[in-house]
């Protein structure tokens, strides 16, 4: 995930600190540094991810197999970010199912139905998107909306 970092950032990339019987290791890729707000200040972003790994790991292992880990811990990433983000549209989804029925039953509009059913299309490619979604930073960059309007919105300024 790309994210602003501190000024310290290990020159090698790993950072490993002992916590709760395991090792957290800190894996810090494309560091990109540019100039600051005032003078001498510089902003420093980094691909960063983390993970853990038993007690006793070397960090020259580590070192050795960086985008082995690194992978591993965008996977990690993903699959605890996915479920809660298709989960939340998931439930916006079954939310609006009650405005379908009521097409069907008579007691709304086709012509009031419409932005509703546009934005229950857009959920349902937002969740394939998600699902489709490579790492984290993929995953957080969808956009969706939760109203008519905000699909509007988010249409009118090309984000979908």
């Amino acid at each position: 995930m790309r994210i602003q970092i501190d000024a310290y950032a290990p020159n090698d990339g790993v950072e490993l600190k002992e916590r709760d019987g395991v090792v957290v290791v800190q894996l810090i890729k494309d560091v990109e540094r540019k100039p600051g707000a005032e003078e001498g200040q510089e902003i420093i972003t980094a691909n960063v991810v983390q993970t853990t790994l038993p007690l006793g790991v070397e960090k020259a292992d580590v070192l050795a197999h960086f985008d082995y880990y690194f992978a591993k811990a965008e996977a990690e990433e993903l699959a605890k970010a996915l479920p809660l983000k298709v989960d939340r549209v998931e439930r916006m989804l079954s939310a609006t199912d009650y405005k379908a029925l009521k097409v069907a039953d008579g007691a709304l509009s086709a012509a009031d139905y419409a932005p509703w059913k546009k934005l229950r299309a857009h959920w349902r490619d937002t969740i394939n998107k998600m699902q489709a979604a490579q790492n984290a930073d993929e995953l957080n960059d969808i956009k969706y909306a939760e109203t008519p309007e905000g699909l509007a919105a988010l249409e009118a300024a090309g984000l979908v």
